[in-house]
């Protein structure tokens, strides 16, 4: 027959693992949190980081948007397009041919031996 002493022994050995177990339990999920807490707190960093990184890129943005800006306010004060230019460079040479075409046309007697010549 079993003994009330035996009984006990049992009893105890049996909450010894329990207690065992819930102790391993326990820190186990100490050490889970834990790790999940260091995760965390890496995560938060890198987000920090990020952000400061998206802080600058907009900082960046919006100085390449102004000088932009400024450019193609500039533009029509310091840069003529190619084809004004083309243009503005054909009328003055048809310019140029019309007064040699007047050039060669004109009276030449009056610059070769002419009046002024004679004084």
């Amino acid at each position: 027959m079993i003994e009330l002493r035996e009984v006990i022994g049992l009893i105890a050995i049996v909450l010894t693992i329990i207690a065992g177990y819930w102790a391993l339990a326990k820190y186990v999920g100490k050490l889970f949190t834990q790790q999940l807490d260091s995760k965390f707190e890496a995560l938060s960093q890198r987000l920090e980081k990020i952000e400061e990184s998206e802080q600058r890129n907009h900082q960046a943005v919006t100085k390449v948007e102004r000088d932009l800006m400024e450019l193609r306010a500039q533009l029509p004060e310091k840069y003529v397009r190619n084809e004004d230019y083309i243009s503005g460079q054909s009328r003055l040479e048809a310019k140029l041919d019309s007064l040699a075409t007047r050039l060669q046309t004109a009276p030449v007697h009056g610059l070769v031996g002419g009046q002024h010549a004679a004084d």
